[in-house]
């Protein structure tokens, strides 16, 4: 996700008291090819000048973060601990994250 929306779900469930579902469980993108590394690190540095926060791992640390992914075929991977995921619980009403950021735009004077 991107900063504002890590920053912005992570703290609309306090500032409004409606769930969002989001949860930070961090995230590891991986690269099969040396091209996609050199993507990756260029994408890290733009990353880094908003001030996320990131680790260039190893395959073999991928697989201790992720047990279940194969690494004998990556060439490294990006590990993202602040990054999370907003789950939408299965219902037919609006997300409770559209009714999050709905509550806190009109709490700063949106109508």
């Amino acid at each position: 996700m991107s900063r504002y929306g890590i920053e912005l779900y992570s703290s609309l469930e306090k500032e409004t008291g409606l769930a969002t579902g989001w949860k930070q469980c961090g995230s590891l993108n991986v690269a099969k090819t040396p091209e996609r590394l050199t993507l990756m690190k260029r994408q890290m540095a733009r990353a880094k000048s908003f001030g996320i926060d990131f680790e260039f791992v190893s395959p073999q640390e991928a697989g201790r973060i992720a047990p279940i992914l194969r690494t004998d075929d990556l060439c490294g991977a990006v590990w993202i601990p602040g990054d999370g995921k907003a789950t939408r619980p299965i219902s037919r009403s609006p997300s409770p994250r559209a009714r999050g950021c709905a509550a806190r735009a009109s709490s700063r004077g949106s109508r």
